[in-house]
């Protein structure tokens, strides 16, 4: 199985904690991994198509 982490920082994702995994709301095709510490901050990520997001 493949490790996801999140791509603001990097940080591995874990199912016991308030983090998420979604798909770019642009491409509809990437998956976005968000931290809980990222999503509490509006960290920006920036999606492999280039869509930019807090």
């Amino acid at each position: 199985m493949k490790t996801v982490h999140c791509t603001s920082c990097g940080t591995e994702l874990r199912a016991d904690t308030s983090s998420v995994e979604l798909i770019c709301p642009s491409c509809g095709k990437n998956k976005i991994g968000r931290c809980g510490r990222c999503k509490k901050l509006s960290r920006e990520y920036t999606c492999e198509c280039g869509f930019v997001g807090p």
